[in-house]
């Protein structure tokens, strides 16, 4: 009964440990960190290459955290490049569910502030705007950094200003995207 409940605190203490992580890292994007974001998630990477590999713990999140933070440093081909890593750190080069959401919206974000205007409504349309993902309000939040980034990128820049303004004073994003926004609002 002891070492039902040992292994029971010792799965507790993995749990705790894993969700601090994430959540650590998730913070670094909110706020804009990248030199921190990006040396945080290479510690992971290579933990979860070591004895992650032993319980199944894919670095493939790890690698997209990177990629956002190398984006967020202004290498749009280094983060580019992180995110391609993403994808071949799963089996198959499939990420799952919330992971390829957000390795796809991160490209989204790269694609767009590159002025790639065609990849970006070609991935917009193909891969993203049938399966936002989260309550109405998040799904409705992300429709709508879609559709700033993407109006700017294809030059329409009273929709692009508009849609822009409104995420600009919304509280529900981090300080980073909201300055974004307020930018391309002019």
């Amino acid at each position: 009964l002891a070492m039902i409940g040992f292994l029971g605190m010792l799965g507790v203490y993995f749990l705790v440990r894993s969700l601090r992580t994430h959540a650590t890292l998730s913070r670094l994007v909110a706020i804009g960190e990248p030199d921190e974001l990006v040396r945080r998630a290479d510690v992971q990477i290579r933990g979860a290459q070591g004895a992650g590999r032993f319980v199944g713990r894919s670095p493939a999140p790890f690698h997209i955290y990177k990629a956002i933070g190398i984006w967020l440093r202004g290498d749009d081909a280094g983060a580019e490049a992180e995110l391609a890593r993403a994808a071949a750190a799963r089996d198959g080069g499939r990420l799952s569910g919330v992971w390829r959401h957000l390795h796809d919206t991160t490209r989204l974000r790269i694609l767009c502030l590159r002025g790639d205007a065609a990849a970006a409504r070609s991935l917009w349309d193909t891969q993203l705007a049938g399966r936002l993902l989260g309550s109405p309000a998040v799904a409705d939040l992300e429709r709508r950094e879609a559709e700033a980034l993407l109006a700017w990128v294809e030059g329409d820049d009273t929709a692009c200003a508009a849609q822009a303004g409104r995420l600009a004073s919304d509280n529900r994003l981090a300080a980073a995207p909201r300055a974004l926004y307020h930018l391309l609002a002019g």
